[in-house]
């Protein structure tokens, strides 16, 4: 066993010799200085963190008590080595060193911005599939290319991605340790913590620490008023529902989105700074629908073509909801796991998000309803007007403990100290 260790180590240095990708910083800024300081505005409070070293066979750590102590949560099978300068359009809008998306079927982290095509810098996570279609769906993320890796001999992933063994839907990937958008990566030497430098490129023998940070404050929940023109409102615990942004475009429909594949009906399946997607099918089959902010719909296309689409505009006067709180920024994860009822209640049951609908003739708020097919099987034409008696969603976030929006203080089971959470709803 040590000869072959010593032998992917090997080929991990010459791989990385031959196919190291330089970092891009001649094109690299971070985001605006007004976004940036949109994207700070709210205090956050750390309920977790996470360390991966980034390496074969490398541990990856989760801790409830700001680093004291570890726990294993899952290993690395191929270190990432190269950054990706042409990421998803919406990653331009992350800023440099922190989480850009968050999703059951990858993590995405920027690393700068590529401005001459205006574009995000980043490198990823994957999880595992066990299954062909569990496969497509992490082939999404990766430019059709997540297999082959995993079927080839290599020592480092040839794409710009970390392949880990956590299954999908589960731990940083759905489970209490996923982070948010816009959470701070740190690179960790010598047990010292530095902020990753513009332009950073994933080396093997790295290890990243990334506090796991929560809004201080978090809503009840955000209700869309799914009709042109309709309001999409946040509601505090105490507060009336405040209104923070309208719908251009209403969603009819339910598309073929294969990250749903992870994901169980209701839930959140991924959140970037230019999309919320939301499951309506069970976890191992596909259907979803997204909620897009307008600049990014225009700048992408199919928002305005397909009716698997939310699409929202900012208020009058307000600047553009691309990679701003609370929808699109920091406030949002995907949340949810089948073994949830056996944690502690807070990090379980109490910490998911949920989704709910109202239908045309019915003021009751419902579960979401359950929309889907099998991964790679055509779009039943029906699916197309799946949505279309759907009314109102609303987007329920976590179980917070105080009934007022006045900051309260609880003492989490397996921390050494108190930690702030504000608001009050039900999770489900």
């Amino acid at each position: 066993m040590p000869a072959l260790w010593r032998c992917l180590v090997a080929c991990a240095n010459l791989f990385l010799a031959l196919n190291h990708t330089p970092a891009i910083a001649e094109t690299s800024a971070p985001v605006p200085d007004g976004l940036a300081a949109h994207q700070n505005a709210f205090e956050r409070v750390e309920i977790a963190r996470v360390r991966i070293h980034n390496s074969v066979g490398g541990t990856i750590e989760g801790s409830r008590d700001g680093g004291a102590t570890w726990q294993s949560i899952g290993h690395v099978l191929l270190p990432a080595v190269k950054v990706n300068p042409n990421a998803y359009l919406a990653a331009k809008y992350a800023q440099s060193g922190s989480v850009a998306a968050t999703a059951v079927n990858a993590l995405h982290f920027c690393a700068g911005q590529n401005l001459k095509a205006s574009r995000g810098i980043i490198w990823s996570m994957i999880p595992a599939a066990d299954t062909a279609a569990g496969r497509i769906s992490l082939q999404s993320e990766l430019g059709g290319t997540a297999s082959k890796a995993l079927a080839a001999n290599a020592a480092v992933s040839p794409d710009a991605a970390l392949r880990t063994d956590i299954p999908g839907g589960s731990g940083l990937f759905g489970g209490f340790y996923t982070p948010f958008v816009g959470n701070k990566i740190w690179l960790e030497k010598a047990g010292a913590l530095t902020p990753l430098a513009d332009g950073y490129v994933p080396a093997v023998g790295d290890a990243w620490v990334i506090p796991v940070e929560q809004p201080r404050r978090y809503p009840v929940s955000v209700t869309f008023e799914n009709v042109k023109g309709g309001a999409v409102t946040a509601e505090y615990r105490g507060e009336e529902p405040k209104p923070i942004a309208r719908v251009l475009r209403p969603v009819g429909g339910v598309g073929r989105f294969v990250g749903s594949f992870f994901a169980e009906v209701g839930r959140i399946r991924a959140n970037h700074c230019g999309v919320i997607d939301l499951s309506t099918s069970l976890n191992g089959k596909v259907g979803s629908f997204q909620i897009v902010p307008e600049a990014h719909a225009r700048e992408y296309g199919p928002p305005f073509q397909l009716t698997q689409y939310l699409i929202i505009s900012p208020l009058e006067g307000a600047p553009p909801l691309e990679g701003t709180p609370p929808l699109f920024y920091g406030y949002i994860r995907p949340r949810f796991e089948p073994n949830d009822i056996n944690k502690p209640l807070e990090e379980g049951l109490l910490g998911r998000f949920g989704m709910e609908f109202k239908y045309r003739g019915d003021d009751t708020w419902h579960p979401a309803g359950t929309w889907w097919m099998e991964q790679g099987a055509p779009l039943w034409n029906f699916m197309n007007s799946a949505l279309s008696d759907v009314t109102h969603i609303r987007i329920r976030f976590p179980f917070t403990f105080n009934a007022t929006p006045e900051e309260a203080r609880i003492v989490f089971p397996h921390a050494d100290g108190p930690i702030s959470r504000v608001g009050s709803t039900i999770g489900f």
